[in-house]
């Protein structure tokens, strides 16, 4: 799932609201370029699948009945793509979804005089269109799913005692681009050529992970961690009795 929502959020940005914008601001700032647009949805799209974060969703989709307004983030969106000659059929199901919570005929929210003509009624269709779509996906989602889990086969997991063992002292950078999560690791390093010889960060290797993959391995990683910050902390008496311990029974 978050496999579809990246993908959605992703093209919903470039291809409805990014060429919109491009179209009514080009030449203003290198922002309103296909490839200035693809950067900005590409760092707005790692912040939104962060999970250190922890950004609750109640937050983000809160006060529904204001982002239906004809001006506001959803509805104003899909009306400058409409503008621009673009059908915002991602921005509309965004819409049918906050229609489904409030309830209600949308055009409640919408006091602003029809313009051009018939603006609303278009608008309006587009978001009946994606909530029956939706509707009708989530009927079929059932079956898909269960098709998946019986077509797909177990893989089986092949050590490699050859495998390289990296250490790094830190991450240098990452950037989500694809759909991939790509990190830059760093090490530490001198040439011991005298004993004030400067240090220098030097890259020992980049990391590609799906971005589920990479939320994934983050938790794992961070609970791991908390496991082990919960644990006791062996005083030095102890360590020494167990290393006489261990010296005793070789």
């Amino acid at each position: 799932m978050p496999r579809l929502l990246s993908r959605l959020a992703r093209e919903a940005f470039i291809e409805e609201s990014g060429r919109a914008l491009i179209a009514k601001h080009e030449g203003v700032d290198e922002l309103f370029t296909s490839r200035g647009f693809e950067h900005y949805a590409a760092d707005l799209l790692e912040r939104m699948f962060n999970p250190f974060l922890r950004d609750a969703v109640a937050r983000v989709i809160r006060d529904p009945c204001r982002k239906l307004g004809w001006n506001d983030r959803l509805i104003g969106t899909m009306r400058l793509a409409l503008d621009a000659g673009i059908v915002p059929h991602r921005f509309a199901k965004g819409a049918a979804a906050a229609l489904a919570i409030v309830g209600g005929d949308i055009e409640a929210f919408w006091p602003q005089p029809d313009v051009p003509l018939g603006r609303k009624n278009a608008v309006k269709e587009l978001i009946a269109r994606a909530g029956k779509n939706a509707a009708s996906e989530q009927d079929n989602r059932g079956s898909v799913a269960m098709w998946e889990d019986q077509s797909a086969p177990e893989m089986q997991f092949v050590d490699n005692p050859l495998a390289p063992d990296i250490f790094a002292d830190g991450l240098s950078g990452r950037f989500l681009r694809d759909g991939n999560v790509r990190m830059t690791f760093e090490t530490v390093r001198t040439s011991h050529a005298g004993s004030s010889e400067p240090k220098t960060r030097v890259v020992i290797g980049r990391l590609v992970m799906p971005i589920d993959a990479a939320e994934n391995m983050a938790r794992d990683v961070l609970n791991f961690i908390q496991a082990i910050r919960s644990q006791p902390v062996p005083s030095a008496q102890s360590r020494g009795a167990a290393k006489q311990n261990g010296a005793e029974r070789s």
